[in-house]
């Protein structure tokens, strides 16, 4: 899937454990919490894992799996509320089978996840989520809640727009009205094409992930929030991932280009200012968590899809493209 790892990106402020800890204090458990939920999305992920405390460095503790992750003493739950009044229950399953990069900081091959199968896009706006996690041995509970954001509206691309990506007008113009709920946008496109080896006969899917930016709204849900951006990267971004070889013969796929927009809310914009600060190098980087007796962030975030077709001009100038010459496209 390629917008799934943007579900745990905000887990990054694991990263910033220090690699020096004061082992006279005395323990406590701390549970660390990280969940966005999508109403278009078909499942819903929460990672739940500890901060650690021992001799030596962090990042070697950080490599040991009982440093990190909880076993199975864990239960989970999002219970939907509306006007006070509970509507619906949803139990997590423990996941502990998708793959993580070897080459991280901490414990792999798997990361643990705790997953809800279960759509939220036909809920009500003003339904509150509030997610509960209970450890059945310390009998430590852990709360958070938030609302869901509203589909906000894609001025474009419209679905099935065929983009021009040629002409003298350098750039092309992605935008859309917000939600109320929606206080930061971004978008990251992927360009997909094919490569086939006439020698082996092997075709393989190549993308590449074409990131724009985030934007915050006016406040105003009646103001375009706007994403210019230079047509010709389209043909360098190709170039860039490419290497030149007689035997490979490329096409661009079926979905050529994959535009994904997403809206995050006040405490993600929030979480994102306070843990990109950067306060120097004898203060402690501030925190900023919604977690009730933990630290984290639950919250939501809403991402839609537009599968962009492309010109016949475009189609055509990957033979004339100066970035292109020589990859038989």
């Amino acid at each position: 899937m390629k917008n799934y790892l943007l579900i745990f990106f905000i887990a990054i402020i694991l990263g910033s454990c220090e690699t020096d800890f004061d082992t006279s204090a005395p323990w406590k458990e701390v549970m660390v919490v990280y969940g966005m939920v999508n109403p278009n999305d078909a499942v819903q992920y929460i990672r739940v894992s500890k901060a650690f405390l021992g001799e030596g460095n962090a990042y070697v503790m950080a490599k040991e799996e009982d440093s990190l992750n909880y076993g199975d003493v864990l239960d989970v739950k999002i219970e939907r509320f509306l006007n006070g009044n509970l509507m619906e229950t949803h139990i997590l399953s423990r996941i502990d089978s998708i793959p993580k990069d070897l080459d991280g900081t901490f414990a792999a091959p798997n990361m643990v996840l705790y997953a809800d199968i279960n759509r939220f896009d036909t809920i009500l706006n003003e339904s509150i989520f509030k997610l509960t996690i209970t450890n059945r041995i310390s009998g430590l509970v852990v709360t958070a809640s938030t609302k869901m954001i509203e589909n906000f509206t894609i001025g474009l691309p419209t679905r099935n727009y065929s983009a021009n990506l040629t002409g003298t007008i350098p750039t092309l113009t992605w935008k859309l009205k917000p939600s109320e709920r929606g206080k930061i946008y971004g978008i990251t496109q992927y360009i997909n094409w094919l490569e086939t080896d006439t020698v082996t006969n092997i075709t393989v899917s190549r993308s590449v992930r074409w990131y724009l930016a985030d934007k915050l709204t006016s406040g105003n849900p009646n103001t375009d929030v706007t994403f210019p951006f230079a047509k010709e990267d389209f043909y360098r971004l190709i170039g860039d991932n490419c290497e030149v070889n007689p035997h490979i013969i490329r096409t661009l796929a079926a979905n050529p280009l994959d535009v994904y927009i997403s809206a995050g809310t006040e405490e993600l914009y929030t979480y994102m200012q306070v843990t990109e600060q950067n306060t120097g190098i004898v203060q402690d980087k501030p925190l900023y968590t919604n977690i009730e007796n933990g630290v984290g962030l639950f919250t939501s975030r809403n991402t839609q899809v537009r599968h962009v077709h492309l010109s016949g001009e475009t189609y055509a100038a990957l033979d004339t493209s100066q970035y292109l010459i020589g990859l038989n496209f």
